[in-house]
């Protein structure tokens, strides 16, 4: 019979160097001859208040988790019946464990998809301290309102677990690395266990009310390994490690795209180990013939947790955990990042709350069954922290970043403190990342660093609206559509529930409401001076405020059979009028607009390009007198071609428009002229433009495009109705009126009300 080695559950120690561990053993080849529960560290209940600000849960708040959930919740809004979708949704983790109590009050059993047993795995009964448990629980817990309870990192997450039989550490004997002449059975043991990760559809489309499942089966994003072997990375080779990592790359299962999920490995607890060491052996302090009496000094992970040092396969896709306590420093049992540090992350693993399922301590003797919270320590709980981040992170950017880019924006956004480096002295190879040896980028205890899923979830550098590529965009900032008076609300309209991707400088996307890049002009104010000026006479055009030309307030009738007028502003605006007035009160207008950097008073910019145009205006007015009133109406058409000249925004046909007014006018009333008058300002009454409206991207960093049919006609039209009096006052003129505005700004708003007294002096 050939002797696997055994591998420890990496549940910690209480920080003296007494470890609490469990033993993974193959059943064929090697009996369990221990088959003690892993000790609980911390026996009394930790409560823990159920909020969803995890204030109270020191772990989640130290890694941020609150706040990327707000980010996530203030993006997803609520479904129809008002809740907030759980964060972690379209996340999936795979743990590989003692098993999981799916009647955990605490875990969501629709979400732990599967108790998978490998070989002579187990149901738990309860009667031993549920390791698969509690680390299931770091990750998918869901709060229900009552006292102890616990939320993991990634509640809405799926879990699956594969169940292994574990015992316990003997911590009477010293702490003895594995053999080299043992690594092959290890490896197929692990690579058998791999091969048995389930796969799961991972799409989801995340529109409230209701996440909807794609069919698209891939991997997971990680895989949670809480268990090792003793013997530190450092102490091997990459030759006697090769046939080992073989068994692992072959065992992998990878997408026709090359995706692959993570391998999230808790470093181990042999800092300080219970057992001591022997002394004059490697990483051994002290001389003492009582092996207890000595110290061991785990620098660098276990041998498991640190593949990525010796085998360069494995690199993108394996990560190391270490645990910190409460004060945010290296937990006293940790293994250190060391030689691992660019593999190696850092999270909560010291009196940490966990789901509880196992024996009732507080019973003499203790019964079976028993489920709440407990505190615990150990390297095994601080990795959950970081597969359920990645699941969290899956859930934040929508699955369109592949695991690996998720696992490199951890280490993007870790916070560290890098070792620092004496003078005159050079940083050691493994603490530097940018090849400068004279400082370092990371550290010797935590690595990359602690891990930050609030900086994680946040854009980091400067967001782009992306071009072919994400990196390719042009600046969000100073990306405005600024809608016009003809427009009105139309651009708000047309972008409601939309959203529009935007990618960080680390090429992650980030969805925006779209109504936040429009700008939108005041609401037309009743047109009081213009009704008052221009009404009062004939016009072959309707007022100032309801033409086609009212920016430059250029082109007005005449008196004279024939007039021209041409005119050209510094605004980029220029263009031809022509009015023909054959008979008094009786007039034909023409007139072409060419529009540089607007259109319709209707602007854009940055990333949706420089619109313009030109326009053919087309206008007649005619006046009756009858006694002593005189009608009069004036009405404009209007067709405008649109140039765009931006990466989102194109042309999609002609605009037309229309204003017009109809007026009664008497003079000698009270010395003065009475005036009622009913008017349209410039609408778009048909058509619209092409938007590109990025929506995310593939983990290639290709950005995805919607065609999106951009209205430029508005839900409303405004109606002025005005009634105006003047007269001759001391030299000057006299105006009194009021204006009822009917949906002013051509919006779907409340009518306005609004008063007029003006005084003119002839100078």
């Amino acid at each position: 019979m050939v002797g696997v080695p055994l591998l420890s559950a990496c549940a910690g120690g209480d920080g003296a160097g007494t470890p609490a561990a469990g033993i993974l053993v193959d059943p064929l080849l090697v009996p369990i001859v221990d088959p003690l529960p892993t000790p609980v560290v911390e026996p009394p209940l930790i409560p823990v208040e159920a909020r969803d600000d995890y204030r109270l849960q020191w772990g989640l708040d130290a890694i941020g988790a609150s706040r990327a959930f707000a980010r996530i919740r203030a993006r997803d809004g609520q479904d129809q019946e008002g809740r907030f979708l759980p964060p972690g949704i379209g996340g999936y983790v795979v743990i590989v464990d003692t098993g999981v109590d799916r009647e955990h009050p605490d875990l969501p059993e629709s979400l732990v998809l599967e108790d998978l047993f490998f070989r002579s795995g187990q149901d738990e009964q309860g009667d031993e301290f549920s390791h698969g448990t509690a680390v299931t629980g770091v990750i998918s817990a869901r709060y229900d309102l009552e006292e102890n309870d616990v939320l993991g990192v990634a509640p809405g997450a799926v879990v699956s677990v594969i169940a292994l039989p574990l015992g316990s550490a003997d911590v009477t004997r010293p702490y003895t690395p594995i053999g080299v002449d043992q690594l092959q059975g290890y490896g197929n043991y692990l690579a058998r266990v791999l091969a048995r990760v389930p796969l799961k559809p991972r799409r989801i489309t995340f529109t409230p009310p209701l996440p909807v499942p794609i069919d698209n089966p891939v991997l997971p994003n990680a895989i949670n390994l809480s268990f090792g072997q003793h013997g530190l990375i450092e102490d091997y080779t990459e030759a006697s490690l090769r046939l080992l990592a073989a068994l692992f790359i072959r065992a992998e299962f990878r997408t026709a795209d090359g995706e692959q999920f993570v391998h999230v490995v808790a470093a181990g607890n042999a800092n300080g180990f219970g057992g001591g060491c022997i002394a004059g052996t490697r990483h051994c302090e002290g001389n003492s013939t009582v092996h207890t009496a000595n110290h061991f000094r785990a620098t660098s992970p276990e041998l498991l947790a640190g593949l990525p040092v010796h085998i360069a396969e494995l690199r993108d896709n394996w990560v190391a955990v270490v645990a910190v306590d409460r004060d945010r420093r290296i937990a006293a049992f940790s293994n250190r990042c060391g030689v691992a540090a660019r593999w190696c992350l850092a999270a909560p693993g010291a009196g940490v709350p966990v789901l509880y399922y196992g024996p009732d301590l507080d019973e003499d003797p203790p019964t079976p069954g028993a489920r709440g919270v407990r505190g615990v320590n150990g390297t095994s709980f601080a990795a959950p922290h970081v597969s359920g981040g990645l699941a969290l992170l899956e859930h934040a950017f929508r699955g369109d970043l592949s695991n690996v880019q998720l696992l490199d924006r951890l280490y993007q956004t870790a916070e560290v403190t890098p070792d620092p480096v004496p003078p005159g002295a050079e940083c050691p190879a493994h603490l530097d990342i940018d090849g400068d040896r004279s400082n370092c980028e990371l550290s010797s205890l935590y690595g990359r660093g602690m891990i930050n899923l609030d900086t994680a979830a946040a854009p980091v550098g400067t967001l782009t609206t992306g071009g072919v590529q994400v990196h390719t965009g042009l600046p969000v900032a100073g990306s405005l559509l600024r809608g016009g008076g003809a427009t009105g609300d139309a651009l708000l309209q047309a972008l409601a529930g939309r959203e529009l991707a935007v990618f960080d400088s680390l090429g992650a996307p980030f969805w925006m409401d779209a109504t936040r890049f429009v700008r939108d002009l005041p609401a037309h104010p009743p047109a009081l001076q213009s009704s008052v000026a221009d009404w009062t006479r004939a016009a072959s055009v309707p007022s100032a405020r309801g033409s086609h030309f009212s920016p430059l307030q250029a082109y007005r009738g005449s008196t004279q059979t024939l007039a021209i007028t041409a005119f050209a502003s510094a605004g980029g605006m220029q263009g031809l009028g022509v009015a023909w007035t054959p008979t008094p009160g009786f007039g034909l207008g023409l007139g072409w607009l060419d529009e540089s950097d607007s259109l319709l008073q209707m602007r854009s910019s940055g990333a949706f390009g420089n619109l313009g145009g030109n326009s053919l205006i087309a206008g007649f007015s005619g006046g009756l007198d009858s006694g002593p009133w005189r009608t009069a109406l004036a009405a404009e058409l209007g067709v405008a071609w649109p140039a765009v000249d931006g990466p989102l925004l194109q042309a999609a046909g002609p605009l037309l428009s229309s204003g017009w007014s109809l007026s009664l006018q008497r003079q000698g009333v009270y010395n003065g002229t009475l005036q009622l008058a009913l008017q349209q300002p410039v609408r778009v009454e048909h058509g619209g433009l092409q938007l590109q409206l990025p929506t995310g991207r593939t983990p290639g960093g290709t950005v995805l495009y919607e065609q999106h049919h951009l209205s430029l006609s508005p839900a409303g039209r405004q109606l002025d109705l005005a009634l105006h009096w003047t007269t001759t006052l001391a030299g000057g003129e006299l105006t009194l009126g009021t204006v009822w505005s009917h949906q002013p700004g051509h919006r779907r708003a409340r009518a306005d009300l609004s008063t007029l007294l003006n005084f003119t002096l002839g100078l």
